[in-house]
């Protein structure tokens, strides 16, 4: 009697986990474009190369993955490779802002539009499971909070709205 509902929550299941997967990628995308583009107009400047600002920036986007403090990971990674090539001063402080942006916009803008379309989340739902995902279980808390957000949402959806159309009602007593 519950093969079919749990078949149907398993598959709503696994197309949510898809579309947090997809926009995850979408996510990181849109932040290494930003993030190379702003560091391209930063080689104008200063002695940094273009393969140097494309290493910066998809480290910058591969460490977008952990939630709020992944951005500054990757520009700190980034100030030691620019410290390690050119040891310039101006590109180092450069590479500092250029990830401190790019932290920014992908909290306040990518992050809640993304999941937004991909997992059918309220911008302020997003932010506020990454923000208590961080409180209960740090990074990792902030890893799986929108997944997990997105989970019980479904849940909730299947309970109240789905279930009925699988006329889950107990069978009549035996006379």
């Amino acid at each position: 009697r519950l093969f079919e509902p749990g078949l149907f929550m398993l598959k709503k299941t696994m197309d949510l986990f898809g579309n947090y997967l997809r926009g995850l990628v979408i996510e990181n995308v849109i932040l290494g474009v930003v993030a190379f583009l702003l560091l391209f107009i930063l080689t104008i400047f200063t002695p940094l190369t273009i393969g140097l600002s494309l290493t910066i920036a998809v480290i910058i986007a591969l460490t977008n993955v952990i939630r709020i403090v992944g951005p500054v990971i990757g520009g700190v990674v980034g100030m030691l490779l620019v410290l390690a090539t050119s040891a310039d001063f101006i590109a180092l402080i450069g590479v500092f802002i250029i990830a401190m942006i790019v932290q920014l916009l992908d909290n306040a803008v990518v992050l809640p539009m993304v999941m937004q379309d991909q997992m059918d989340l309220h911008p302020v739902v997003s932010l506020l499971s990454i923000l208590t995902g961080g409180i209960i279980a740090g990074i990792l808390g902030m890893m799986l909070a929108i997944p997990f957000a997105g989970g019980v949402k479904v849940m909730y959806h299947i309970a109240t709205v789905e279930m009925k159309k699988f006329n889950m009602e107990p069978d009549p007593p035996a006379l």
